[in-house]
C-alpha cells in the first residue's frame, strides 16, 4: 500500500471511531511548534469537556455540574478558536493548513456533542418551574395559567434539545432530572388551567352575551374537571370555583325555558326536566283539576311542581307547559300502588279539637279522603306505653278509628304509639307501630334554665345521684318565657327516663325513683324545650364526708349561744347536704387554746345535730370560753378521726353592739330583694334586724323592734299589714313581713325610735305585666240565621272539662304566661271569682275563677245604632248578667261589635284593645 493512501485510510479511521465509540481515541502528545501545541491543547480541552458530561453520566450515572461543565466548553471553544487562529497564522502552505485543519476537526464532533449538551441545560426549565410554584402559592388563577404556558414551552424547548443531545445515558439523566419534575408540577394544575381557559374564554369574548351556544359548550367542555375541582383545598382553586359558580349563574340565568318531559314524582308533587327551567315560572304552568302552590327549579335542568290537591290515582291528568318554544300538553298519571305506609311521628295539643294523625304512604304525606277515593279501607290504633290499646283514651272509642281523628275532649298526656292499616282486595298493609306524643303546647317556654332535686330525706340536692331506692322529687323548673322567667311545680312539665330498670320517672308527681344500680338520662320538657339530666344510682348510703365553714369567724364571743356566724356545711360523698338526725360529725378541742373556746359533754368533741335542717348547714356552739384573746383551729371529725375541716377561732370579751344592719330572715334566705307577682308562687319577703360588735362579730338579732320605723312606697308594697307607707314596728313584730301591692320600685327604710337610720334595702315588685295586646279572632261570616252570638261565636275556645270554664286561645299578651286563659263562668266560680264575660289568667290552675287568679280583660258588646229587627241581650243562666250575648230574631240588620276592655289598667274607664264586629242580616 502506498502511503499517501494508508494515511487517507487512517483518516477515515479515526472519523469513524469518533462517530461510533464513546470515549475518543487518545491523541500523540502534540509537536513542539505552535501549531501543533495550539491543536493539541485544544483537542485535550475538547476531550475533557465532552467527557466531563459523557463519562459522568455513563460510568457514574449522574450529572456533571452546570457550572463546571460550562466552564470547561467554553475553554474547549477558546482553544479551538484559538487553534484555528494558528493554523491560519502560523500553518505554512496550503497544504499544510488543510491537514493541520483536518487533524484539529478531528474533535469537532465532540466539542459539538459538548455544545448540545450544554445547550440542553441552559434552557431555563428549572425558573420556569419556580415562576409557576410561586404563581400557584399567590392563589391567582391568571398568574398560574401564564406560569403553566412558560412551563409547557420550556419543556418543548429543553425535550428538543436533549434530543441533539449525545448519549442515551445524559439524555436518561437530563429527562428524569428536569424534564419529569417539570411535567409532574405542569400536570398538577392541568385541570385548574383548562378551567381557566375555557371560563377565561367565556368572560373575555362575553359569550353568555353573545354566544350563548358557544358558552354552553364551553361549560360541557370542563363540567368533569370543574367537579374534580371540587375535591381540592388550594387557593387557586377556591377563586376559579368562584368564576365558575358566577358564570354558569349567568348562563343558567341567560337559558331560555324548554321543556322536554312532565312525570308525576308523588301525590302532590311534578318533576318537569328540559332545558332553562330556572327560567319557567308557576303560572307557565297549568294543572287540571289542580292548583300550583309553588315551582322550584332545581337546577336549570329540573324542576319540581308542589301542587295544592293530590293528582287522583292511577288517573291521567293534563299538564299544560308554555315554554320559550311552545305551549305544550303533557298527560301525566301518577301510579298509586302503596307498598309501604306508616303514622308520621307527631306531638299533639292535649286540648286542640280537631287534630288527627297523619298517614304517610311510599313516604308521603297522604290524606284520609284520598286513600279512601283511591278504594282503600283504613282502621287506626293507638296504644299506651305499656302496650295497652289507647283508642277510647285518644278516639273516644275503643274500637279501631277510621279516620285518625283524636276526640275533642282533654287528651291525657303522655307518651303512645300508633298503628294504621290500609287494605284493597289482596293488598293489605300494616305500619309499624310510631311514636306520638300528647303534650300542654299552650306553654311556650324557649329554654329550661335551671330545677331543683328535693330528695326524699328533705333536702335540695348538690348532686343528681340517688342512692338506691331512694325518692327525689324534680321541682321549681325554671325557664324562659321571654321577656320574662317562671317557675314550674311537679305537673307541669313531663319527665321520662331513658332506662326504668335504672330511674323510674313520674310526671304527674315529678318524682324519681332509683330503681336499680347505673345511669339513665332524665329529659324534662315543657311544650316544644327539653333539657337532659344525667342521673346515676349507687349502692352506697350516704355519709357525711366534708365539713365546709359557711363564714370562718374571725372572733368568738366568750358566753354566746350558738352564734350563727360559726356555721358549717356539711354533705356526704355525693356532694350532697347531710340532714340527718345523727351526722356522725364530731367538733373537737381547738389547738392551742387555753381555756378553750368551746365547752364540751365528751372528751372525743361534741357530736354536730343537722336534723331538720334543709341544707345540712348547723352551728358550731363555740361558747364558754373563760379567757379572751385565744386563737386556734376548730377541727372536725368523722367517727373514724378522718378529718373533715376546720376553721380558725378567736375568743373575744367584746359584747357589745356598735351596728345594726337589715337581712333576710331564715324563711327568705335564698331570696333577692326582686318579686315577680306574675310567675312566682311566694309573694313575701321576711327581713331581720342582726347586731354586729365593734369588732363586726355577730351578736344575735334585735328582739324588741318596739318604736322602730320603716317607710315604704305603699303602692308597691305592704309592711306587717300595713299599707299607709309610714309604719311603727310593734312588740310583737319578730320580723318586718313585706308583701306585694302593686308593681314598681321603693326602699324599704327602717329607722330607730330616735330617729337614727338602720338600713335599708331595694325592693322591686314585677306585678300586672301581661297586658292584653291581641286577639286572633274567628273568622265569622254573615249571620243570616236566628241565634245567640257570644263569645264562642267570635273567640277560639276550647270548651272546659267538668264544670272548668272554658280555654280560650289566640290571645297575644304583652309577656308570656304559662297558665291558661279561660273565660269565666259564674256557675263555676267559687269564693273571690269572677263573672260572666271576664278573661282571667288561671294562676293556680284549678281550672274556675277565684282569688287566686288575675283578670285580664273583659268581652262585651254594642249594636249599631241603626240596627232593626230583633237584637237582644240574653241572659244566662237568669242570673239577669248583661253584656256576654245576643239573640237574633227574624228579622234582624245590624252590626254587633264584640270589645275587649283591659281590665289591668288602673283608669277608671277601662280601655278597649281590641274589637271584632259582626255582620247581622236575618231577612
Amino acid at each position: 500500500m502506498k502511503k499517501k493512501k494508508a494515511i487517507k485510510i487512517a483518516a477515515v479511521t479515526a472519523v469513524a471511531a469518533s462517530a461510533f465509540i464513546a470515549t475518543p481515541a487518545i491523541r500523540p502528545e502534540a509537536t513542539t511548534n505552535s501549531v501543533d501545541k495550539a491543536i493539541t491543547k485544544a483537542t485535550k480541552q475538547v476531550d475533557k469537556a465532552f467527557n466531563l458530561y459523557y463519562n459522568t453520566a455513563k460510568k457514574k450515572n449522574k450529572l456533571p455540574s452546570g457550572s463546571a461543565i460550562r466552564k470547561e466548553v467554553k475553554l474547549a471553544e477558546e482553544y479551538y478558536a484559538t487553534a484555528e487562529k494558528e493554523i491560519a497564522k502560523n500553518g505554512g502552505s496550503k497544504t499544510k493548513k488543510a491537514a493541520y485543519t483536518k487533524k484539529l476537526e478531528e474533535s469537532k464532533t465532540s466539542l459539538n456533542r459538548a455544545k448540545n449538551y450544554v445547550a440542553a441545560v441552559s434552557v431555563k426549565l428549572k425558573a420556569a418551574r419556580i415562576a409557576l410554584e410561586t404563581a400557584i402559592e399567590s392563589g391567582k388563577q391568571g398568574k398560574v395559567y401564564s406560569a403553566h404556558i412558560a412551563v409547557e414551552t420550556k419543556i418543548a424547548e429543553f425535550e428538543k434539545a436533549v434530543k441533539k443531545t449525545f448519549g442515551p445515558d445524559a439524555r436518561r439523566l437530563l429527562t428524569k432530572t428536569y424534564t419529569t419534575p417539570a411535567k409532574a408540577e405542569a400536570a398538577a394544575v392541568d385541570t385548574e388551567v383548562k378551567v381557566y381557559a375555557a371560563y377565561k374564554e367565556i368572560e373575555s369574548k362575553k359569550l353568555i352575551t353573545t354566544d350563548l351556544k358557544k358558552a354552553g359548550e364551553l361549560i360541557e367542555s370542563v363540567k368533569v374537571e370543574v367537579e374534580e375541582l371540587k375535591t381540592k383545598d388550594t387557593t387557586v382553586v377556591a377563586n376559579l370555583l368562584k368564576a365558575v359558580e358566577k358564570n354558569n349563574k349567568a348562563y343558567e340565568a341567560a337559558l331560555p325555558p324548554v321543556v322536554e318531559a312532565v312525570s308525576a314524582d308523588n301525590v302532590t308533587t311534578l318533576t318537569i326536566t328540559g332545558t332553562g327551567l330556572n327560567n319557567l315560572k308557576a303560572e307557565d304552568i297549568t294543572v287540571e283539576g289542580n292548583k300550583i302552590t309553588t315551582y322550584t327549579a332545581t337546577s336549570s335542568k329540573s324542576a319540581a311542581v308542589t301542587l295544592e290537591g293530590s293528582l287522583p290515582a292511577n288517573t291521567e291528568v293534563k299538564v299544560t307547559v308554555k315554554d320559550s318554544i311552545a305551549i305544550k300538553d303533557y298527560n301525566v298519571t301518577y301510579s298509586f300502588h302503596p307498598k309501604a305506609v306508616a303514622v308520621q311521628a307527631a306531638t299533639y295539643d292535649d286540648d286542640t279539637k280537631g287534630q288527627k294523625l297523619t298517614v304517610t304512604v311510599d313516604g308521603v304525606a297522604t290524606s284520609i279522603d284520598y286513600l279512601q277515593s283511591a278504594g282503600y279501607t283504613i282502621e287506626f290504633n293507638a296504644f299506651d306505653k305499656e302496650g295497652v290499646s289507647a283508642n277510647k283514651l285518644l278516639f273516644g272509642s275503643a274500637s279501631a278509628n277510621a279516620d285518625g281523628k283524636f276526640q275533642d275532649a282533654v287528651l291525657p298526656s303522655g307518651d303512645y304509639t300508633a298503628q294504621v292499616t290500609i287494605s284493597n282486595g289482596s293488598t293489605i298493609l300494616t305500619s309499624e307501630k310510631t311514636s306520638i306524643s300528647v303534650k300542654n303546647l299552650d306553654k311556650v317556654a324557649t329554654a329550661i334554665n335551671s330545677y331543683e332535686l328535693t330528695n326524699n330525706a328533705g333536702f335540695i340536692q348538690n348532686s343528681s345521684t340517688l342512692v338506691f331506692r331512694e325518692t327525689a322529687t324534680l321541682s321549681r323548673v325554671n325557664i324562659s318565657v321571654a321577656p320574662s322567667l317562671a317557675e314550674l311545680a311537679p305537673g307541669s312539665f313531663e319527665i321520662k327516663s331513658s332506662d326504668e330498670t335504672v330511674v323510674v320517672a313520674n310526671s304527674a308527681t315529678g318524682v324519681l325513683a332509683a330503681q336499680g344500680l347505673g345511669t339513665a338520662k332524665v329529659t324534662i320538657t315543657v311544650g316544644q324545650v327539653t333539657k337532659e339530666i344525667t342521673v346515676t344510682v349507687k349502692g352506697e348510703a350516704r355519709k357525711a364526708t366534708k365539713a365546709t365553714p359557711v363564714t370562718n369567724p374571725t372572733k368568738v364571743l366568750i358566753g354566746a349561744t350558738s352564734p350563727s356566724t360559726n356555721k358549717v356545711k356539711i354533705t356526704d360523698q355525693y356532694g350532697d347536704p347531710v340532714v340527718a338526725a345523727m351526722t356522725g360529725v364530731f367538733v373537737h378541742y381547738p389547738i392551742n387554746i387555753d381555756g378553750y373556746a368551746i365547752t364540751y359533754t365528751t372528751v372525743g368533741g361534741e357530736e354536730l345535730n343537722t336534723s331538720g335542717t334543709t341544707d345540712g348547714e348547723v352551728v358550731v356552739p363555740l361558747a364558754g370560753a373563760t379567757t379572751a384573746g385565744q386563737t386556734g383551729m376548730i377541727l372536725l371529725k368523722n367517727a373514724d378521726g378522718d378529718i373533715l375541716g376546720g376553721f380558725n377561732g378567736t375568743t373575744t370579751a367584746v359584747r357589745n353592739v356598735a351596728s345594726l344592719k337589715l337581712v333576710h330572715s331564715e324563711v327568705s334566705e335564698s331570696k333577692d330583694d326582686h318579686i315577680n307577682a306574675e310567675l312566682a308562687s311566694d309573694d313575701t319577703i321576711s327581713y331581720k334586724i342582726s347586731q354586729y360588735t365593734s369588732e363586726d362579730v355577730f351578736n344575735g338579732y334585735l328582739s324588741d323592734l318596739t318604736g322602730y320605723k320603716v317607710i315604704f312606697n305603699r303602692k308597691v308594697i305592704a309592711v306587717n299589714g300595713d299599707t299607709t307607707g309610714n309604719y311603727n314596728l310593734k312588740a310583737n313584730d319578730a320580723t318586718i313581713d313585706v308583701t306585694i301591692e302593686g308593681a314598681g320600685t321603693t326602699d324599704l327604710t327602717v329607722f330607730k325610735p330616735n330617729g337614727m337610720l338602720v338600713d335599708k334595702k331595694t325592693i322591686t315588685v314585677a306585678k300586672d305585666t301581661a297586658k292584653i295586646i291581641s286577639v286572633d279572632w274567628k273568622s265569622t261570616p254573615v249571620i243570616n240565621y236566628t241565634s245567640n252570638l257570644n263569645y264562642k261565636t267570635v273567640l277560639d275556645i276550647t270548651e272546659g272539662a267538668a264544670r272548668t270554664d272554658d280555654i280560650v286561645k289566640g290571645i297575644t299578651l304583652t309577656a308570656p304566661v304559662l297558665n291558661k286563659i279561660r273565660m269565666a263562668e259564674s256557675a263555676n266560680a267559687i269564693a273571690g271569682g269572677f263573672t260572666d264575660g271576664d278573661l282571667y289568667i288561671d294562676k293556680n290552675a284549678n281550672g274556675v275563677s277565684d282569688a287566686g287568679d288575675r283578670l285580664i280583660g273583659k268581652l262585651a258588646y254594642t249594636i249599631s245604632p241603626n240596627a232593626t229587627g230583633t237584637l237582644a241581650n240574653v241572659s244566662k243562666d237568669g242570673n239577669g248578667v248583661t253584656g256576654l250575648s245576643v239573640a237574633v230574631g227574624s228579622p234582624a240588620k245590624g252590626i254587633v261589635t264584640f270589645f275587649i276592655t283591659d281590665e289591668t289598667s288602673s283608669d277608671a274607664a277601662k280601655p278597649v284593645v281590641v274589637t271584632k264586629a259582626v255582620i247581622v242580616d236575618v231577612k
